[in-house]
């Protein structure tokens, strides 16, 4: 019990919200899905599946939707460098602003990668996707995944724009101090 005491004390406040959580989350709604998941007989095995549901679920939302949003231009992203400007200025808020919406944007892998598996539940019972049925929990599934897209899309938004008038004042103060040298 110690080492598992150990091992949630040194989880970051990141890794609780983009690996711990979401995998939490998985596992609960999965079996609300009705799909088969593996059963761990211990505490340390079942810290280890939630932690490689959520990793697995962070992965696929910084690899997979994060570029399709990106391709998509439903999202847009200022440059690193901007970014780390307006770090160094406000630390704690754009951390909290990115820690956000990298939450929002594994919670919209969460219910993509659901849907997934219920899908792939389905299918093999009768064969063919025509007896593939949703009802209300594949409808709560897809208002989920629909919820935080657009609270990612939205936190993302939110800091670029902050960024942007952030870089604006600075430039608005260069500009200014040139002036009046």
């Amino acid at each position: 019990m110690e080492i598992i005491t150990g091992i949630i004390n040194r989880l970051s406040k990141y890794e609780w919200f983009n690996r711990l959580f979401p995998g939490v989350f998985f596992v609960l709604m999965a079996k609300v899905l009705r799909c088969p998941m593996f059963s761990p007989s211990n505490w340390l095995e079942t810290l280890g599946m939630y932690m490689l549901w959520g990793e697995l679920t962070s992965r696929v939302g910084a690899l997979v939707l994060e570029p399709l949003l990106k391709y998509a231009h439903v999202v847009r992203f200022s440059e690193y460098e901007d970014y780390q400007d307006y770090q160094e200025q406000d630390k704690c808020g754009a951390d909290m602003l990115t820690t956000n919406a990298n939450f929002a944007r594994t919670l919209c892998a969460l219910g993509l990668l659901l849907e997934l598996l219920r899908f792939s539940v389905l299918l093999p019972r009768c064969g063919h996707v025509q007896c593939a049925t949703f009802g209300w929990r594949d409808i709560a599934v897809f208002a989920w995944t629909a919820l935080f897209l657009f609270a990612y899309c939205r936190q993302v938004n939110f800091l670029v724009a902050r960024i942007e008038k952030f870089k604006a004042q600075i430039n608005h103060d260069k500009v200014e101090k040139k002036r009046l040298s």
